[in-house]
């Protein structure tokens, strides 16, 4: 899609399959509302010129504070084509997370649903940039914002000029900020669409196809990987406006979707419920994922919702997914993919330098800043410069590739413990344990020790009525691991701490 901007490719769209449904939204209540390509460019334009009356323009920031829903991507396309930025953020986020990236980002507009509105106000005091919060989903106006519908009546649906080229910044997600402040990621038109004609190769994508959409749209994985590999194909989204595993399969079979994308917790969560007839009414071929699971949940899940799981890796500054499992050559599960082509990789020692297969390294992404990969931290020049560094993105991920070219994950910097003298990967400490039957869903994390570097600790979530004690998990450890990587010490918990898109929150463990 070389020289095309997210409002480009949207128009096209619009004008060769206009009354093709491109989003199927349901609400957390069930209720459903259906918008075409040609729907979708409509609204965004009349939004487009709105915005564009009250000072918004190209580079201007846009922030938007809802759940998965169709004025998500009405804010989306319209800033497209203003070339102005759209900055989401979760919908859990308190009134400090938000101040913290109103003001950093400098958001001029902010708009959000009448449940969300107090935490933008209560935010707005710290945020002098930020001007008029505008209210969606609402048929009635609140204080302190201008209800959206309102204003939109009678703006013209005539197009905006070209206001954005493939190189400029179209969002800024925020990274969760478990190590430090928050970065601001910017993502340019060009990575986006990148991204989707990668997922869309790899998973032989068609108009015909529909992506279950259950992640949020504000972090990567939804926008990046679902929602551009199906604006790319002219494929369709049934976007959830929550993710709710016990009405996985119930919304497959209902929007007969082909495609669906979870992390490992929620495959996890799916597989918690009792098989069911929806599972067999269900049309789907593929369902991607990243983060461990068991081979025995892999196994099960496969069974029963009929299409295999594909795991991919990749990361909000990578934009597009480097790794990915074969759809239809052999899949390992315990391998986090092969390499995608046309995306340069490395395996780099502590020194720099390349290691041989099977010797872990960390991995470095190669790619274009701006066009394939993202084009830096906003405002933030020293962070930028640590990571983009002669052509090549410091993912801080440590990986080792196999003789096949598979490879497996060994953890972030963070996630490799040295309680001794080797270092542990948390991962393989994980995908042993998750074999146990008994075992739902555990983590490993380093912690103070008097004697050694640090000691590992494992969390441990049983499965349902499945009785399971310490010692047990310590000699399920003992058979399968080497001393030194054998968790010290064990903690059961009825759940695990949770980031706001569903990864494990390791900083709050310890």
């Amino acid at each position: 899609m070389t020289g095309q901007t997210l409002a480009s490719v949207l128009r096209q769209r619009a004008a060769t399959s206009p009354q093709q449904v491109f989003i199927v939204s349901e609400t957390a209540a069930g209720d459903t509302r259906s918008v075409t390509f040609a729907g979708l460019e409509s609204r965004a334009t009349r939004l487009a010129r709105f915005l564009g009356s009250r000072g918004i323009g190209h580079g201007s920031r846009i922030h938007v504070h809802l759940p998965n829903c169709v004025e998500f991507a009405e804010f989306l396309f319209a800033a497209a084509q203003l070339g102005a930025v759209l900055v989401p953020t979760s919908p859990d986020s308190t009134p400090d997370d938000l101040a913290y990236v109103l003001s950093h980002s400098g958001a001029a507009v902010s708009v959000t649903e009448p449940a969300l509105l107090p935490a933008v106000l209560e935010a707005r005091d710290l945020a002098p940039d930020l001007g008029e919060v505008l209210l969606a989903r609402s048929a009635r106006s609140l204080p302190g914002s201008r209800l959206l519908d309102k204003a939109l009546a009678g703006q013209s649906q005539e197009p905006v000029g070209v206001q954005a080229g493939p190189g400029d910044t179209a969002v800024i997600l925020y990274t969760s900020g478990t190590t430090g402040w928050p970065k601001g990621v910017e993502i340019s038109h060009a990575s986006l669409l990148f991204a989707g004609e990668v997922v869309a190769q790899s998973l032989r994508i068609r108009p015909d196809d529909r992506w279950l959409v259950a992640l949020p749209l504000f972090h990567g994985n939804a926008l990046f990987y679902s929602t551009m590999s199906a604006l790319v194909t002219g494929a369709s989204l049934a976007l959830m406006e929550v993710c709710q595993p016990e009405r996985f399969a119930g919304q497959v079979a209902r929007h007969r979707a082909t495609l669906a994308s979870l992390f490992a917790t929620h495959v996890r969560m799916v597989l918690t419920q009792p098989p069911g007839g929806a599972e067999a009414d269900g049309a789907l071929r593929a369902t991607v994922y990243a983060q461990n699971l068991a081979d025995r949940q892999v196994a099960e899940f496969e069974s029963r919702f009929r299409c295999p799981l594909i795991q991919l890796y990749g990361m909000t500054e990578t934009v597009a997914p480097p790794l990915i499992s074969p759809l239809y050559a052999e899949r390992r599960n315990a391998s986090i993919g092969r390499q995608v082509p046309h995306i340069p990789m490395r395996v780099v020692d502590s020194g720099g330098k390349d290691v041989v297969a099977g010797e872990a390294g960390q991995l470095l992404v190669g790619g274009v800043p701006g066009q394939t990969i993202m084009r830096g931290y906003y405002s933030n020049a020293a962070a930028t410069a640590d990571v983009l560094r002669d052509g090549w993105l410091h993912t801080g991920d440590y990986v080792h590739a196999d003789a096949d070219g598979y490879y497996y994950f060994h953890g972030r910097g963070s996630d490799v413990l040295k309680p001794r003298v080797d270092n542990v990967s948390t991962a393989e400490i994980e995908r042993v344990v998750m074999e146990n039957w008994a075992v739902q869903e555990c983590v490993a994390v380093g912690v103070p020790d008097p004697i050694q570097a640090e000691a590992i600790k494992l969390y441990v979530v049983r499965q349902p009525g499945e009785p399971l004690s310490s010692e047990e998990v310590y000699d399920w450890c003992a058979r399968r691991l080497a001393e030194h990587k054998r968790p010290d010490l064990i903690e059961f918990a009825d759940a695990l701490p949770r980031t706001p898109v569903g990864k494990v929150d390791r900083g709050a463990l310890g």
